[in-house]
């Protein structure tokens, strides 16, 4: 991954699939398993480069305690655990959260039955459009 990308002069902008960092999960949530259950959002990829800190070597990344999903461009995925290590591809990083969080943008989160519901942008004061995709209860 190279720094130099968000220097970019066009926005790009990535879905973002987020649980939250700060909950203590009783059952793990895999890579494959996290869109199924998170709140729905976006990033700017420049303001998702500026989280990342350092590369590491991944031996504190733990695929069973993922927290974000981010993907660009339809299949540029990173994954980010609960520790702030983001998996892409075979190359990991440590992330700074709170910077992630700063930039992130949540549109919508799952209701109690399953259905993607909008959220206000209390930063907008925005309410998003309503999605209907019905969520599958895991």
């Amino acid at each position: 991954m190279s720094h130099a990308t968000a220097e970019s002069s066009s926005v790009e902008t990535g879905t973002v699939y987020e649980i939250g960092f700060d909950i203590e999960r009783l059952v793990p949530c895999p890579e494959n398993h996290i869109e199924k259950i998170a709140c729905v959002g976006r990033i700017e990829k420049k303001d998702f480069l500026v989280s990342i800190l350092e590369q590491t070597d991944g031996s504190n990344y733990n695929p069973l305690d993922i927290r974000a999903k981010i993907v660009f461009n339809g299949d540029d995925t990173y994954f980010m655990n609960r520790q702030g290590i983001v998996r892409h591809g075979s190359n990991y990083y440590l992330a700074d959260k709170d910077r992630f969080l700063m930039g992130l943008t949540i549109t919508a989160c799952p209701n109690k039955k399953g259905i993607l519901t909008p959220v206000i942008d209390k930063r907008r004061g925005v309410k998003k459009e309503r999605d209907t995709r019905v969520w599958r209860q895991v």
